[in-house]
């Protein structure tokens, strides 16, 4: 199924599927705001004065742009919620966005995509707090749909909306790197592959347009963020936790399990096979999708770790990779709840 007739068969499911996710986070957003969205909300009300300083004045880790930004424009009734509500909306978003990518493989994959994103701790938790990683989610997830879109029904208005999401996830936090160079190295492996001929040289304007829109545009936009803001960044740290320890309780949380020993040990542990599991049924059905999770959710986070040479990580630093990860597993429990005559529509 196409990613044009998943919106026009289940629309009305998307909805659905959108709604209660909001309901979800907005009960997650209940309460007073926490440290770091209290040091938001102070750093962006008494440092700038006009929006364009949020990046070249403002140069502190817990300045994601876009979400400062939500916050510049609030009024000073505004309440706690209010500053949440960016969030939410796009976390809301995000699941609308991973049902209609899984939902190309039938009804049954857009329900376990929605059910497992849509509830899953991590996401549930960062897309009800007023910071940035809600929106930088929902980027990645949006700029997913749209390049599958683009691959079935090519043309240059889905090469813009892609470049608009890829702009608007550097936007949200820096993270969105981990999913945009991979995507890059895709992009450019794929000039190499034999493409169906078109008429009047539409190949050679498809493939300019994906390296302006792709690479070109979202590329200068993090360099000038690099060099305007994240070169001179300060960051203010935090409790120094052993990276293994870090990563065990991110794999656990991804799987639904409780961080911290011997829980986590197990969590992580599930993880892992369920991993296998899915790369090799990437493998078999959508090697690009493969190469995706694997770079997106190992080997560029590990290469930013080593440059980086921060002491203190959390599970949100792994957040792209495990949110693909959900994606992928979603798609491959539905596969093997398939019919003999075809997937569950």
């Amino acid at each position: 199924m196409t990613a044009s007739r998943v919106i026009r068969v289940f629309w009305p499911e998307l909805i659905l599927i959108g709604i209660l996710a909001g309901i979800l986070r907005a009960f997650a957003a209940r309460g007073e705001l926490w440290l770091d969205e209290i040091w938001s909300l102070a750093m962006v009300r008494q440092t700038i004065k006009n929006p364009i300083e949020i990046i070249t004045v403002l140069k502190l880790d817990n300045n994601h742009f876009i979400n400062s930004l939500w916050i510049w424009f609030q009024p000073d009734s505004a309440l706690d919620f209010d500053f949440r509500l960016l969030s939410i909306l796009a976390g809301s978003l995000g699941v609308m966005f991973a049902a209609a990518v899984c939902g190309q493989h039938g009804r049954l994959s857009m329900w376990f995509g929605a059910i497992i994103i849509g509830t899953s701790y991590l996401q549930v938790h960062y897309s009800s707090e007023a910071r940035g990683y809600g929106p930088l989610c929902a980027a990645v997830l949006g700029a997913v749909w749209l390049d599958q879109k683009s691959r079935q029904s090519p043309g240059i208005i889905w090469e813009v909306l892609y470049s608009v999401s890829c702009v608007s996830g550097f936007l949200a936090h820096a993270a969105f790197l981990q999913y945009w160079l991979p995507a890059v190295l895709l992009t450019c492996w794929s000039f190499f592959r034999p493409r169906p001929t078109s008429p009047s040289g539409q190949n050679y304007v498809l493939i300019t347009a994906q390296v302006v829109f792709r690479i070109a545009l979202p590329g200068a936009w993090f360099l000038w963020i690099w060099r305007t803001n994240l070169s001179q960044m300060q960051v203010a740290g935090g409790s120094v936790v052993a990276y293994w320890k870090v990563i065990v309780d991110t794999m656990s949380l991804s799987v639904g399990v409780s961080p911290g020993l011997p829980a986590a040990a197990i969590g992580a542990g599930i993880m892992l096979i369920l991993s296998l599991f899915v790369v090799r049924f990437l493998l078999k059905t959508e090697p690009n999708d493969a190469f995706l999770l694997i770079f997106s959710a190992v080997v560029v986070p590990a290469i930013l770790l080593l440059v980086m040479n921060r002491q203190d990580i959390y599970p949100r630093y792994f957040l792209i990779g495990t949110l693909l990860f959900q994606l992928s597993l979603a798609r491959w429990i539905a596969s093997l709840l398939e019919t003999e005559d075809g997937p569950q529509r």
